[in-house]
């Protein structure tokens, strides 16, 4: 009973956030709201069902090293 009331807050946090809160936002946000739950609760929750925030995709991509940049300037 507990754990199906604990999953159906964090999927409607979840989904508010348009998938892009995690396990820590998620349990702070239902700590303000007067639930007594950890963050590793939430994160177990959400791995059991498989849900991942979305990031940035550009976060992902390859950096270029500063020394690359410098030397295309000098020429």
């Amino acid at each position: 009973m507990e754990h199906s009331l604990f999953t159906d807050l964090i999927k409607k946090e979840f989904d508010l956030s348009k998938q892009r809160y995690g396990s820590t936002r998620i349990a702070e946000k239902l700590k303000r709201e007067g639930y007594c739950i950890s963050r590793c609760r939430v994160a177990k929750i959400m791995r059991a069902n498989h849900w991942v925030r979305n990031t940035n995709g550009s976060l992902r991509l390859p950096q270029i090293p500063i020394t690359v940049i410098l030397f295309v300037e000098i020429y």
